[in-house]
């Protein structure tokens, strides 16, 4: 496998964290945020967490106060956390040494350049920048022809980048020609039935990273 790593998103079913975990991604996340799309109760992430080796479990979180969250980290032994775009940094330093990965969601008016000097400011507490275009529609194909997308190049280059789009195995060949994130974000979805799904378009993700 490519020196890529590979964070598995918002897990909502057994089966995806199995399937991700056989793939030997390194981070499972699962929303913890209560309301969110693909929320789980704790009791739910401790059974699949019980099910899976060698992959870090991570909780995902939003609005959440730094009690809170710390309050799931230690409930659930949460090795790594993903905090969202607006959730306030206060909270890093009730962290201690669990590792962050923070969330910067892309948007049309997006500023690229002011999240690559946030990044700057936050070197040293963040481990991962996760970039999110999946959330407001923009493909890797129209954002690879905006004017911000060297900017995207060089944040790459100078801080440790997962990058999320709504990928195909064309659109990720054509990233990973172009420059060398840190990682991808990938995500499952609904099984068919319980504990059946095909995994059919993941494969060919996972292959072209392989």
């Amino acid at each position: 496998m490519r020196d890529l790593a590979i964070y598995a998103a918002s897990i909502g079913n057994l089966t995806d964290a199995r399937y991700f975990a056989a793939w030997g991604t390194q981070w499972l996340g699962f929303q913890m945020e209560p309301g969110a799309e693909n929320y789980l109760p704790p009791n739910q992430v401790q059974a699949m967490i019980e099910w899976v080796d060698g992959i870090t479990p991570t909780g995902e979180f939003g609005l959440q106060t730094a009690e809170e969250i710390q309050t799931a980290v230690q409930l659930l032994n949460l090795q790594a956390v993903k905090l969202g775009h607006f959730t306030d940094l206060g909270v890093l330093d009730a962290l201690g040494n669990v590792q962050v990965l923070k969330e910067w969601v892309i948007g049309p008016g997006t500023s690229l350049q002011s999240i690559y000097q946030q990044a700057d400011d936050l070197a040293g507490r963040i481990a991962y920048h996760i970039l999110d275009f999946t959330k407001t529609g923009i493909s890797y194909s129209a954002f690879s022809i905006s004017p911000d997308f060297e900017v995207l190049e060089q944040l790459c280059e100078n801080q440790a980048c997962l990058l999320h789009f709504a990928w195909t195995s064309a659109s990720l060949e054509a990233a990973l020609e172009s420059f060398q994130p840190a990682g991808i974000v990938l995500q499952g979805g609904a099984e068919e039935k319980v504990g059946f799904k095909s995994f059919d378009e993941l494969d060919e993700l996972l292959e072209v990273v392989d």
